[in-house]
């Protein structure tokens, strides 16, 4: 009966896997299951690992418990019999923390195995489909008809909802925001709602850009963009600049609604990457035509040619501003077709891709927001003070973001 694992077979777990497995007497079936520590024998009465290093003599206490699928007791290794009192090891495929004990009045448990002994309990989507009931399906079909209403009418309310499927504003509330995952927001304010035509020439304009950029990536840095804005004697402030702190005892804040005032001057900009090029103000009693925006790209040849002497040396420059009826008419196109002057395209209805819209005038404008200007002359002062304040790393920033755009 005696047949022991020697040092030199129980190195590492790894080795010791190969001989440990089921221990078979008349009446009693071990299964030896490690995987991270030694096995360990007895030395003189004291307990020992592989290596010989001494282990506590104190044995934990023994207490079986039943198994609930078959006759069988548990119990820890340190409770065991020497394995010199086992009469033959046989390899066993089943791997575990613990040791089994099986326990029968039976003397024959050849019909034992791994599959029988160690029964697997069921996955967690075995437990999930069992603990189904008709009311978990009843919640099922209930968020299906809330989704289809959704759907349906994507403006009606909660209660609307609620009050056709006959179930409480609470819990529909939460099959809105737990289970179907959906918010109420209002709708965005656009310029224009583009249609399908409109949509595809702004998208192939965009892939052309996009493309002369990639072909050439000194393209922005001669480009050269300009448009017209109002600026208003008295312009009313923002929600996130009239806010201020309270302290709890204290009552809100009011302001009194409020509009622009009639005092405006047109300011005309053009700017590339390193700065203002050049601005002027529409005078007084005039509008923006054909004839004064042709004398606008005439001064703006002459800033080029004072400010940006290389690139009117090189004549690389390009011109970009929107599609404003004075920007296109035939008047202004003769003009830059005879001086050669290159054009950036620019997509119809399409403001967030216009450098000043996005970044220039809101910059311009909104320091001045909430403040009062009486005169024209005024307005014109404060508004050149604050393009100066416009630093150069903020038209860089412009220009990369108008690229990702």
């Amino acid at each position: 009966m005696a047949k022991i694992l020697t040092n030199k077979n129980m190195k590492c777990p790894e080795t010791m896997l190969k001989y440990i497995g089921g221990i078979s007497t008349r009446n009693v079936t071990i299964i030896l299951n490690v995987s991270n520590q030694y096995v360990h024998k007895t030395i003189n009465g004291h307990p020992t690992d592989s290596l010989g290093r001494s282990l506590p003599s104190k044995p934990q206490t023994f207490q079986p418990t039943r198994h609930y699928k078959s006759n069988m007791l548990t119990a820890n290794i340190h409770n065991l019999p020497d394995a010199e009192n086992f009469s033959s090891l046989t390899a066993s495929p089943t791997i575990t923390k613990d040791v089994t004990v099986a326990t029968s009045t039976s003397a024959n448990f050849s019909h034992y195995t791994p599959k029988n002994i160690f029964v697997q309990k069921p996955r967690r989507c075995e437990r999930r489909r069992a603990c189904r009931t008709p009311e978990h399906f009843n919640n099922r079909r209930k968020i299906n008809e809330v989704e289809k209403m959704i759907l349906a009418n994507r403006r009606i309310t909660v209660r609307e909802v609620a009050e056709d499927l006959n179930i409480s504003i609470g819990s529909c509330h939460s099959i809105f925001i737990n289970d179907l995952g959906m918010r109420r927001v209002a709708a965005k304010i656009v310029p224009k709602l583009l249609n399908c035509d409109q949509k595809q020439h702004r998208m192939n304009i965009a892939n052309e850009m996009l493309d002369s950029v990639r072909d050439d990536p000194n393209l922005l840095q001669r480009d050269i963009t300009g448009d017209e804005a109002w600026v208003y004697g008295y312009d009313v402030e923002t929600k996130a600049q009239s806010s201020q702190w309270k302290l709890p005892h204290e009552p809100r804040p009011k302001k009194a609604r409020q509009v622009r005032s009639n005092v405006k001057a047109l300011l005309t900009v053009f700017f590339d990457c390193r700065g203002v090029v050049h601005h002027e103000f529409l005078p007084q009693g005039r509008t923006v035509n054909k004839e004064y925006y042709l004398q606008v790209m005439r001064n703006l040849r002459e800033a080029i040619h004072q400010k940006r002497p290389d690139l009117w040396t090189n004549k690389n420059w390009l011109l970009h501003h929107d599609n404003a009826p004075a920007h296109t008419s035939l008047l202004v196109r003769v003009f830059l077709a005879k001086t050669n002057t290159r054009m950036m395209p620019q997509p119809p209805y399409s403001p967030d891709l216009a450098p000043c819209d996005f970044l220039l005038f809101p910059k311009l404008k909104r320091p001045m927001k909430g403040r009062r200007y009486a005169t024209l002359d005024e307005i014109k002062k404060a508004s050149k003070e604050e393009l100066k304040k416009i630093l150069k790393n903020d038209f860089l920033e412009c220009f990369e973001d108008w690229k990702n755009r």
